[in-house]
């Protein structure tokens, strides 16, 4: 019973405590993070950041319905694998998009104009801006809730406000 009342009072505490607790242990609090923050994550084969540049609406052309784009940008500090990327690649099929309505989106298969960016390799020190086209089912959608694995594993997700 003494864990079961340990873990309601921590339910109970305010943000700012919260945010402490999320730095000793990532598996009792949720982090959100906003648009622009970095999330450093440390692995077995080293550490990287991530970061959400934007998620911005893209409106329906003559080639395409309504999408938006995700632009995120990838750091390598020190993360190598013995396989043979031997480097960092956080491609968009790592990241998990989904607007307030539940919906998982779907990347696009191709990319017109400059509305994709291929994600690169990276070797410790290098960094990448990445972009990629998202379909959406709602040409109203506000916000976008983003993880990936790593993300999960630390309670830490992004929920970003849709640019138009």
């Amino acid at each position: 019973y003494e864990e079961a009342t340990e873990n309601n009072s921590t339910d109970n505490k305010s943000e700012d405590t919260q945010e402490k607790d999320n730095n000793k242990d990532s598996s009792q609090k949720e982090t959100i993070l906003k648009q622009g923050e970095e999330a450093t994550i440390k692995t077995d084969y080293g550490s990287y950041k991530v970061k959400v540049v934007s998620v911005n609406f893209m409106p329906k052309t003559d080639y395409r319905n309504s999408v938006i784009q995700f632009v995120y940008e990838y750091d390598n500090i020190d993360f190598k694998t013995g396989n043979n990327i031997n480097g960092l690649l956080l491609q968009p099929t790592d990241f998990k998009l989904t607007d307030e309505n539940g919906y998982v989106l779907s990347t696009m298969d191709r990319g017109w104009k400059d509305e994709m960016q291929e994600a690169k390799i990276l070797m410790p020190g290098e960094k990448c801006i990445a972009k990629m086209t998202y379909k959406i089912n709602s040409e109203y959608i506000k916000k976008v809730k983003i993880t990936m694995d790593r993300l999960n594993q630390m309670s830490t997700y992004y929920e970003i406000d849709v640019t138009r």
